[in-house]
């Protein structure tokens, strides 16, 4: 999945399947799927306002090691008709802080516009209240962005905020709540997009998501 500490397709804690090599060395593997109204990321919809289909797969080392997949349809009024995100880093804890630093490519197979990313997160935990930040470095001069995210649970319900600034492209804000039901990850969000002068279009979204871990 497009890596980010909020995203519209909000999933809920993934069960897994471990695979023991060493009475030290644990692998994991998961995976998800998702069904959304609409795909936002960064604030701009990638499907033309119609509804995604979307899952991945991911491989993680009890060190803290993780590869990952992630597919999606996508519709730019181009060639360009399938997502593919192959990504890989390492995350875990100092202190208080969590991390996450890693190298993501996004892929359009068939279609151009590919172009690759390195990020860092950091988290931590204020009370109730997990504080996230995102930094993504675009490589080969792909733009970079910036996002800022808070989420807390009230009474069962996963509330999230997140604002970013995509560099050349415009700034977004997005809130979502979700909740599981009956195995289910259900989710509904709004986005908001200003477009820099001359990028592309404001955007407003509203996003309804099913999702289901595994």
């Amino acid at each position: 999945m497009k890596k980010s500490f909020l995203t519209i397709a909000v999933a809920a804690a993934l069960s897994t399947t471990s695979v023991t090599y060493a009475e030290e060395d644990v692998v994991s593997i998961s995976g998800n799927v998702a069904l959304s109204s609409n795909y936002i990321w960064r604030g701009q919809t990638q499907t033309n306002d119609e509804p995604a289909l979307s899952g991945g797969f991911d491989l993680a080392h009890d060190s803290g090691l993780y590869l990952g997949v992630w597919g999606s349809n996508v519709d730019f009024g181009t060639d360009d008709n399938m997502e593919l995100d192959y990504y890989g880093g390492i995350s875990g804890e100092t202190g208080p802080v969590g991390y996450d630093l890693g190298y993501i490519a996004y892929k359009y197979p068939g279609g151009s516009g590919d172009f690759e990313e390195w990020y860092l997160g950091l988290s931590t935990t204020v009370g109730a209240v997990e504080l996230g930040a995102t930094f993504s470095q675009g490589v080969s001069g792909a733009a970079d962005n910036v996002e800022i995210s808070a989420g807390t649970d009230l009474d069962g319900i996963a509330l999230s905020l997140a604002v970013g600034d995509y560099d050349g492209a415009g700034e977004y804000s997005l809130v979502s709540l979700s909740k599981e039901m009956g195995g289910l990850d259900l989710s509904v969000a709004w986005s908001n997009y200003d477009a820099d002068a001359g990028s592309a279009s404001d955007q407003d979204d509203v996003t309804f998501t099913i999702a289901k871990s595994f």
